[in-house]
C-alpha cells in the first residue's frame, strides 16, 4: 500500500469527523444552520471523492474500516439531545406508554397535562401535536416500549437506532457493487445527523427494508416479512411492494406476499381496538401536513388543498408505471421510486431523503449525492423558528431542492453508470 492511499485512508474519515464534532458542539444546532450547511457540503465533497477514487481502483476501505467509521460518527452525537427535530419525545412518550403496558392510541398526550412529574412532565412539555394520537404503527411502538424499558433515555432509544443503523451500513457494504459506495450512506452527513443527533425513527425502518432486499434471492417469506416489518415501522416502504413481486418468480411472490401479511396481521392485534385514532391522526397528516413540497406550493394556490394533493398522488403514480415500465433493475428502481416520491410530496423533512440515501450506495449516481445534501436547506426554516418563534418557508430554497431532486431522477431515468 502507497503512502498516498495509506494517507487518503486517514485523512478521508478524519476530516469528517472534524466536520461532526464541530457540529455536535454547537449548543443549538437551529441556531447553528449556516454551519451545518456549509459542513456538510464539505462533507458531501469528501465522499465524492474517496468513491471516485475508489471507482478507479485507486483507493480501498474494508468492510470494518466502513462500519467502524460509521459507529464513531454516530457516537459522537449520542449524547446530545435532539435541537433539529422534537419527533424523540413522542418516541419516549409512547415508549414509555407501551412499556406500562397502556395503548398509545388511545388517549392523545395532552390527556395526561397535569398528571405527570419528573422525567415524563418534561417529556410531556415537548411532544410535538399533543392533541394528537400517535402516527407510528404498532411494530415502531414495540421498538419504542423496548428501548424505554432497558433505558428510560432519550439517548437509549437513540442508541437502539444507531445500533439498527450500523447493521444496515454493514450489509450495503455486502451489497453494494462498489464496496466503498456504501460510505456514501454510512459516512453521510443526512444519515448520521438524522440517526445519532435528531434520533429519528427512520434507520429502523430501513434496516428492514434493505434486510428484505439482502434476503430477496434465496428467502422470499423471510424477505416478505423483513419488508413487512419495514410497513409496520412507517408505512412508506409500501410503495416499494410492486417493485419487489415484480422481480421474482411465481412461487416465491406468494411466499413473500405471505411474509408481508403475517407480519403486518402478527403486529397488529396488541392495539386492534383503537387503531381508528392512529388511522384518523393518518388522515390528518396525509391532508393537513406541508413542508417543503415545490410542486404542493405551486398547485396550492391555484386547485385547492384537497385537489393539489390528488393531484400529486396521480403525478406519482404516473412516474411509478415510468418506473415500471423501464424494467429497471431493483436497485435502480428502487432509488428512482424514492426520488419519484420526494418530487411529488406535500411534506418533504430533510430525514424522509433517507428513504433515498440508502439506495445511492447500490446505484452511485453524482446528481445524487448533491441532492442528498441539497436536502438540508430547508433547515434554514429554523432560524427564525429557534430565535423569534416564526416559522417561514422559503420557496428559493425548496426549489432549489425540487431542482436537485428532479437532476438526479432525469439523470437515473435516461443512463447508465
Amino acid at each position: 500500500m502507497s503512502k498516498e492511499v495509506l494517507l487518503l485512508r486517514i485523512t478521508g474519515p478524519l476530516l469528517i469527523s472534524s466536520g461532526y464534532i464541530y457540529l455536535a458542539l454547537q449548543p443549538d444546532l437551529k441556531t447553528a444552520v449556516p454551519v451545518l450547511i456549509l459542513l456538510t457540503a464539505g462533507q458531501s465533497i469528501v465522499l465524492a471523492v474517496l468513491v471516485f477514487l475508489a471507482h478507479q481502483g485507486r483507493l480501498r476501505f474494508t468492510v470494518p474500516e466502513i462500519c467502524l467509521w460509521a459507529a464513531v460518527f454516530r457516537l459522537i452525537f449520542l449524547p446530545g439531545p435532539p435541537t433539529l427535530s422534537d419527533d424523540l419525545y413522542r418516541y419516549a412518550w409512547d415508549g414509555a406508554t407501551v412499556s406500562e403496558g397502556g395503548n398509545p392510541y388511545l388517549l392523545p398526550p395532552s390527556a395526561f397535562v397535569g398528571h405527570t412529574r419528573g422525567q415524563m412532565s418534561e417529556i410531556l412539555s415537548r411532544v410535538n401535536h399533543p392533541h394528537l394520537v400517535t402516527i407510528y404503527p404498532p411494530l415502531a411502538q414495540f421498538l419504542f416500549g423496548i428501548s424505554w424499558r432497558v433505558s428510560r433515555s432519550l439517548m437509549g432509544i437513540k442508541g437502539m437506532f444507531i445500533l439498527m443503523d450500523l447493521l444496515t451500513c454493514l450489509m450495503l457494504a455486502r451489497l453494494a457493487p462498489l464496496r466503498e459506495a456504501a460510505i456514501l450512506y454510512a459516512w453521510h452527513p443526512l444519515a448520521v445527523l438524522e440517526c445519532a443527533s435528531s434520533g429519528h425513527l427512520e434507520p429502523a425502518c430501513l434496516l428492514f427494508v434493505i434486510l428484505a432486499l439482502f434476503l430477496l434471492k434465496k428467502r422470499g417469506l423471510l424477505s416478505g416479512m423483513a419488508l413487512g416489518a419495514s410497513v409496520m415501522i412507517k408505512l412508506l416502504p409500501l410503495i416499494f411492494l410492486p417493485l419487489f413481486i415484480r422481480r421474482m418468480r411465481n412461487r416465491d411472490r406468494l411466499l413473500f406476499v405471505a411474509g408481508v401479511i403475517l407480519t403486518c396481521v402478527v403486529s397488529l392485534p396488541p392495539f386492534w381496538g383503537h387503531l381508528g385514532n392512529f388511522l384518523q391522526t393518518l388522515s390528518i397528516y396525509a391532508t393537513r401536513w406541508e413542508f417543503s413540497g415545490f410542486l404542493y406550493e405551486i398547485l396550492r394556490p391555484v386547485a385547492g388543498t384537497q385537489w393539489a394533493r390528488l393531484w400529486l398522488g396521480m403525478t406519482f403514480l404516473g412516474l411509478a408505471a415510468l418506473i415500471w415500465r423501464s424494467d429497471f433493475p431493483l436497485e435502480r428502481s428502487l432509488y428512482l421510486l424514492s426520488l419519484a416520491f420526494i418530487l411529488v410530496t406535500p411534506t418533504l423533512h430533510p430525514w424522509y431523503a433517507l428513504f433515498f440515501l440508502v439506495f445511492l450506495p447500490l446505484y452511485p449516481e453524482p446528481l445524487g449525492l448533491v441532492f442528498a445534501w441539497a436536502v438540508f436547506l430547508p433547515y434554514y426554516v429554523l432560524i427564525d423558528y429557534g430565535l423569534l418563534g416564526i416559522w417561514k418557508e422559503d420557496f428559493m430554497l425548496t426549489s432549489l431542492v425540487f431542482l436537485t431532486a428532479a437532476s438526479a431522477f432525469a439523470a437515473g431515468m435516461s443512463r447508465d453508470i
